[in-house]
């Protein structure tokens, strides 16, 4: 997010729609657990600095430098296994409701089918062979 922007928050019922977003949902895990009562009750906006601040968003930079970060993050995740990025997101959102022993055992098998994939062992080979990994998205 550039640094020069603002986000703004309300329950549905707000008048200025435009202004805000018709939803808390985005809000429910992204924002410390703090701060969501405020930034969704009074919606004002916040700056980008303390989006960050609250855990909204992970970072914030200059406008003048968006786009070249925005390319830089795109192509450090385009470097990374297709198929370990599907695991580990897919992993992610489904142990995030687990109790903890629960998250435990089900990442624990998340792992298992990780390094059961072509890709797994093409980035230890690499890794090996001191050479940038060839994906192949199996």
């Amino acid at each position: 997010m550039s640094r020069s922007a603002q986000v703004a928050a309300s329950w549905p019922a707000s008048a200025d729609s435009s202004a805000t977003t018709s939803s808390p949902r985005w809000a429910t895990r992204a924002v410390l657990v703090t701060n969501r009562l405020s930034l969704l009750s009074s919606g004002e906006p916040i700056t980008a600095a303390q989006a960050v601040g609250i855990g909204l968003i992970t970072e914030a930079v200059p406008r003048a430098e968006l786009d070249e970060r925005v390319d830089a993050l795109a192509s450090s995740i385009a470097s990374k296994s297709p198929i370990v990025l599907k695991l580990g997101r897919d992993a992610y959102y489904a142990q995030r409701d687990l109790a903890f022993d629960d998250q435990l055992a089900y990442l624990t098998d998340q792992l298992a089918a990780v390094a059961a994939t072509e890709d797994s062992a093409e980035g230890t080979k690499a890794f090996l062979e001191k050479r940038p990994p060839s994906w192949l998205g199996r």
